[in-house]
């Protein structure tokens, strides 16, 4: 610490004369531990925290200014000493280059969090002959950590810092501050650069627990003496007169009375604040942690989701108290804010932004008035929106928002803290004696001046009248307007990306009042609405927004309840009224509303229950755990169903038998994409006027989702992924192969994909599995095991990866280059070879093939008025040995043509016959054919067990 004094530069002006003080401060660190903590509030509340000093109130010079015996007797100070005093400013400059603070547990080797001040300079300036002290702060960083031990891998460990890592910004805080000695008021301005806040709910839990103090039984004589000081604030009609002592063995040091005084004066406070770009970060705890039974295996998803509030804010605020009660009587807030949106993101980094809200600017009014002879208690709240709201919700960022505060709320309750009473030594006799006889002295004179105590932060009764249970009024206003609010509500669980409405409320104006009284329970109220609802549902067969009203809803609403004024009678009857007035709502929408909503409805089911069933899992598994770790189990299981993810909404697959790639929106970045595979990705949303990608669906969509397919040199550009799904299957020609790729998009389940084929596909709808082959080049070429597409699997993959399997094992395209000859020619036919597979080994026993027609054949079937074929294969044994019954089935193809020249070929295998049971009751089937099959596993056992006998 660097101590230098500046004498005043030359006897000329004020500011000249003034003792200048410059104080350096390296470091200062300090170490706070909750018994600490506990002893120094314990120490400010029932030691040093009376309001009244008990000192002489200082006395004015006389007015010949000769300093007499009496002058000087007057100026005695409350220790004895002489007081002059010398008007003289004084300058006091503090430059301290780190001040941190680091709250600790029950030691301090258990921290909890250091809050640290980086380059702070305070400037004070003591003004006594313009009665005025000024005070300036700048603080160029303050930095929030975590560090607690539980916290060290996590991604969010500093709770407050810049947003920006420029270290060239302005101060991160700016204060000014003005008193104004003569009538007590003050002016105090507040900047707040760009800076974050981070709120951990596990943290803030802490935190409470580390300032909440059990009271101390043993001073219930402090106590009393608190309370009794309290008691005696000074009121309309008297004031507090110090009587002295000296302090002997039988008496005390003070004691204090109540006089006749004047009237109470009144102090002005004004706040002005003003903020850059704030940043407020929600954390969700169900994904902090990186062990546990819900924790992800997959790195790439261990990323935190967290709610970003982010804006502006220009405050005004302004109060008036009592200079002696320090009671407000009168409180003016305006806030100005401006660009507030909010938005989600992931990680520290905040990447992959997908905005919630839109920047909006908006004014709030705040006005609170105390009016103690009227005993009237007026608040009147106003609410501006000077552009429009623009809302998007999903339902993820529903269970998001409810999971955040929910911890939050559990955080903040504090029903889980335990008290804990400190520790501390006790005083000495003397000690004990001596506050023993001035909270005697201080009982017997408040006896004498009410009966009824106080606390500190209680309303005196006499603020609203006489103190004889005076009726006060109160009267709360509220009134909001807004030009245009717009909420989209879509659906975004399991991966779906797909809006369902929109609601437009236009020139919506809201007025309310409240009143009632305090000895009255009956309250009274009036308000009013007027506004023009617009609403719109999402078509995902057109892929367009449809009008759900096809006429503006005019709606005028009006309700208040007031007494009776025409029923006379000796008891107060209340009467209530409504009044709606509205244009008619004409509403029109298809069935796939209806279909999407129901959908919503069940995945939120769905996650609801899955959300309580883990929860109720972990808190039968964690009862002998901490409080802490039972509600990150409850949070990391609410983000296991809430992250439930059955597939992505795009996705493109490759059955040309071609290995491409593809890339999206025409981006320099490719994507590998094999023969035989699906690759499920999302398109990256663009940012409008907020920080995040906004979600734009139909006609609303500014950038279409653009797919860039590479096969060779060749480029399939498809402009808009959604609007391929109403079209049908185009072909496009690969120079370097000399082949035809078909290319398709439809909606699948959640997903949009893109399909990409060859000529000729294979699909199955048999229970039994095939092998397919190709027989050409003097070469028979395998393309692998086609299985009938089934709803569920066994096993332990997601159902990502199993939706990836069904897809490739339930479709087979012949590879195009295998096609060359066949599509070439118009007379050359394609050889297909099928064996159907018995056991478990895998192993074909059975063999059969059949000829596909020639290119000039298929263009006739698909131009024909039937487009079907029905094609018998019959397989038999591959040896002639053993007793092996041959299998025959169908082959069904449908033809199609494409671009009016091009033929495409789709084949199903389908068994010969099908039985189903629709009776109400179970049948037995016996038959002689070798090969019967059921859709079950149990029921196909019983068959092979009758065959076998």
């Amino acid at each position: 610490i660097t101590v230098r004094m500046k004498p005043p530069f030359s006897p000329g002006s004020e500011d000249e004369r003034a003792t200048r003080v410059d104080v350096s401060i390296s470091r200062i660190r300090l170490l706070i531990a909750r018994t600490h903590y506990a002893q120094a509030m314990h120490t400010i509340d029932y030691n040093v925290s009376e309001h009244d000093a008990f000192l002489r109130e200082a006395q004015d010079r006389s007015g010949d200014g000769r300093i007499t015996v009496n002058t000087i007797i007057q100026q005695i100070t409350h220790a004895g000493v002489e007081y002059i005093e010398v008007i003289k400013r004084m300058y006091i400059n503090f430059h301290i280059a780190e001040l941190a603070v680091e709250l600790c547990s029950k030691t301090t080797d258990d921290p909890i969090i250091s809050l640290a001040a980086v380059n702070t300079t305070i400037l004070m300036k003591l003004l006594p002959d313009q009665k005025q002290t000024k005070a300036q702060c700048k603080l160029h960083d303050l930095v929030c950590d975590d560090r607690r031990p539980l916290s060290t891998d996590r991604t969010f460990r500093r709770m407050i810092g810049r947003s920006s890592t420029d270290v060239r910004e302005n101060e991160v805080f700016l204060l000014n501050y003005s008193k104004n000695t003569l009538d007590d008021s003050r002016n105090i301005e507040a900047k707040l650069g760009s800076s974050q806040v981070i709120l951990l709910p596990d943290l803030i839990f802490e935190l409470l627990h580390f300032i909440k103090i059990a009271p101390l039984k043993t001073y219930k004589s402090m106590i009393s003496m608190q309370s009794l000081a309290s008691s005696v604030q000074p009121s309309d009609t008297g004031t507090v007169q110090v009587v002295l002592a000296d302090d002997g063995p039988d008496e005390v040091e003070a004691c204090f009375g109540s006089v006749p005084g004047p009237a109470q004066a009144l102090k002005r406070t004004t706040y002005r604040m003003e903020s850059d770009n704030m940043r407020l970060v929600l954390v969700d705890l169900g994904n902090l942690e990186s062990s546990g039974p819900f924790a992800s295996t997959k790195k790439n998803l261990a990323l935190t989701e967290t709610i970003v509030v982010q804006g502006q804010m220009q405050a005004n605020f302004e109060m008036v108290n009592e200079r002696a009660s320090n009671f407000t009587v009168e409180k003016d807030y305006k806030v100005d804010a401006e660009r507030v949106e909010i938005y989600t993101a992931q990680g520290s980094d905040l990447l992959h932004p997908v905005q919630i809200l839109e920047p909006a600017k908006f004014s709030c009014f705040y006005y609170q008035k105390i009016d103690k002879r009227k005993s009237s208690h007026l608040t009147d709240i106003k609410l501006v929106t000077l552009s429009p709201i623009d809302l998007v919700v999903s339902m993820q960022n529903a269970a998001l928002a409810s999971t955040v505060i929910s911890c939050l709320s559990d955080s903040l309750s504090g029903d889980d803290l335990e008290d804990e009473s400190p520790e501390f030594r006790s005083l000495s006799t003397q000690d004990a004696n001596r506050i023993a006889r001035l909270d005697s002295a201080l009982e017997k004179e408040g006896n004498e001046t009410s009966s009824g105590v106080l606390t500190e932060h209680s309303i005196d009764p006499s603020y609203y009248g006489d103190g004889k249970g005076r009726d006060a009024k109160r009267v709360v206003r509220l009134k909001m307007t807004s030009p245009e609010a717009t909420l989209t509500v879509t659906n975004d669980f399991q991966g779906l990306d797909e809006a369902l409405f929109k609601i437009i409320a236009m020139n919506c104006v809201f007025g309310g009042e409240v009143s009632y009284s305090t000895l009255n329970d009956k309250p009274c109220f009036g308000c009013n609405l007027n506004t023009s609802i617009l609403a719109d549902y999402f078509d995902s067969a057109s892929n367009r927004w449809e009008n759900l009203l096809t006429m503006p809803w005019e709606l005028t609403f009006n309700s208040s309840r007031a007494p009776q004024t025409k029923v006379q009678s000796s008891r107060t009857r209340m009467s209530t009224t409504f009044d709606i007035e509205s244009n008619p709502c004409h509403v029109s929408f298809s069935e796939h509303f209806l279909v999407n909503v129901g959908a919503a409805s069940r995945m939120w089911s769905v996650y609801s229950g899955a959300s309580k069933k883990a929860t109720s899992l972990v808190e039968e598994t964690s009862k002998d755990d901490s409080i802490i770790k039972r509600r990150l189990s409850r949070s990391m299981a609410a983000h296991a169903a809430r992250s439930l993810i059955t597939t992505l909404p795009y996705a493109i697959e490759n059955h040309c038998g071609i290995d491409s790639s593809y890339s999206i929106y025409k981006g320099s970045k490719r994507y590998p994409l094999p023969p035989s595979s699906t690759q499920y990705f999302r398109f990256e949303l663009f940012p409008e006027r907020g920080s995040g990608g906004m979600r734009t669906y139909g006609q609303d969509t500014k950038h279409p989702k653009s797919v860039t397919i590479y096969i060779g040199d060749t480029e399939i550009r498809i402009k808009d992924m959604d609007g391929e799904t109403s079209k049908s299957r185009k072909s496009h020609f690969i120079p370097s192969i000399g082949v035809h790729i078909f290319v398709e998009a439809d909606k699948r389940g959640n997903s949009t994909v893109l399909h990409l084929s060859s000529h000729v596909e294979i699909h199955s709808s048999a229970a039994l599995p095939f092998r397919i082959a190709v027989i050409g080049d003097d070469k028979v070429h395998d393309l692998g095991l086609i299985t009938k597409p089934t709803a569920a699997r066994q096993g332990s993959k997601s159902l990502l990866e199993e939706n990836e399997d069904v897809i490739s094992q339930s479709v087979i395209g012949i590879p195009a280059y295998l096609l060359r000859d066949f599509a070439g020619g118009a007379s050359e036919s394609l050889c297909v070879q099928i064996s159907p597979v018995l056991d478990e080994s895998g192993v074909a026993s059975l063999i059969g093939m059949f000829n596909l027609p020639p290119m000039e054949r298929l263009v006739e079937i698909a131009t024909s008025y039937d487009n079907r074929r029905l094609i018998e294969v019959t397989c038999s044994p591959i040896s002639r040995g053993g007793n092996i019954a041959s299998l025959s089935f169908n082959v069904r193809c449908d033809v199609s043509l494409i671009n009016n020249s091009r033929p495409f070929v789709n084949m199903t295998i389908e068994p010969r016959l099908i039985l189903q049971n629709r009776l109400p009751v179970s049948v037995l089937l016996r038959t002689p054919m070798p090969y019967t099959f059921a859709s079950s596993a149990e029921t196909n056992k019983s068959l092979c067990e009758d065959t076998n006998d």
